[in-house]
């Protein structure tokens, strides 16, 4: 076989294995054969992406606890002899994952961070709120605001769908990034990324800065959703924080592909030392999407 096949014939076999496994768990994660020539950061994508669940199953799992939480509280109160208006989830859970704050793993090439949708969703709740005959904001008597308390107390949160081995598999993914960010070659790659997001009219010198910078343009959704909507400093922040995920993708491209390709051979082993705990993860994701 000429190299030039043995490294397509490693792409493909691990791009195989872990696409087939988040689709159909009962696949093996076990890669053999050639690895040469792995995309590093397809790999990573799809070995979290096992892990955290996709945007879709984030959002699921987390409206499925707030509906919970809100049920119980509602059924609550109404035995106390109140109306409660429930909160709907935020759907929070479908934005940006950025494990240990690195840089290397924020999602990359996306039109925005998710921080329109957030403040939208905020401020479509408080807007709901301030409807007629909605319960929670409009209602302060202390009898209400006591039995809200004991309510919430009562119920309580249910914790986070979470695989059993996530936490502990993405902990050692953050440490083989940290690791690679620490590299002189990467650790330069970084630093230039934090220049060109400059020179782009963003004063920032890593994602998390710059996804704090484009949140706080936003302004305080309080007025409900019809007015912030409307009004002229919203559309400013929502065309701010396309100019800033367009930047990013432009200045990052070159550090997330250094370091994956430095990652590429660490994440066949990883993926070979955790095929089970891999598989599981997969499958407790598939069973969770089945209910």
């Amino acid at each position: 076989m000429r190299p030039t096949i043995a490294l397509a014939a490693g792409v493909a076999a691990l791009t195989a294995v872990l696409a087939a496994c988040v689709e159909a768990p009962g696949a093996s994660f076990q890669v053999t054969g050639p690895t040469g020539g792995i995309d590093g950061a397809a790999t990573y994508d799809r070995i979290i992406t096992v892990l955290r669940g996709t945007d879709d199953d984030r959002l699921t799992a987390e409206a499925r606890m707030t509906a919970t939480t809100q049920d119980g509280i509602a059924a609550c109160m109404a035995q106390a002899g109140f109306g409660y208006t429930k909160t709907p989830s935020q759907g929070q859970a479908g934005g940006p994952h950025t494990p240990g704050n690195l840089t290397t793993l924020a999602p990359l090439g996306a039109r925005d961070f998710g921080i329109t949708d957030a403040q939208w969703a905020a401020a479509w709740i408080v807007h709901m709120f301030k409807q007629p005959g909605a319960k929670v904001l409009h209602d302060d008597t202390p009898q209400y605001a006591r039995s809200l308390r004991d309510c919430t107390s009562s119920i309580g949160s249910p914790e986070p769908f979470t695989p059993t081995h996530a936490v502990d598999l993405a902990g050692q993914l953050e440490a083989m990034f940290t690791a690679i960010e620490a590299r002189p070659e990467v650790a330069a790659k970084l630093a230039a990324y934090g220049d060109c997001i400059t020179a782009s009219g963003f004063a920032a010198a890593d994602y998390v800065s710059l996804y704090a910078l484009v949140r706080d343009k936003f302004a305080q959704v309080s007025d409900g959703w019809a007015q912030f909507s409307q009004s002229q400093h919203w559309k400013d922040a929502m065309a701010y924080e396309q100019r800033a995920a367009a930047a990013d993708t432009t200045c990052r491209a070159d550090l997330r592909r250094t370091a994956m390709q430095i990652a590429a051979p660490q994440l066949v082993e990883f993926t070979n030392a955790n095929a089970a705990q891999l598989q599981q993860a997969a499958t407790e994701w598939a069973a969770r999407r089945d209910q």
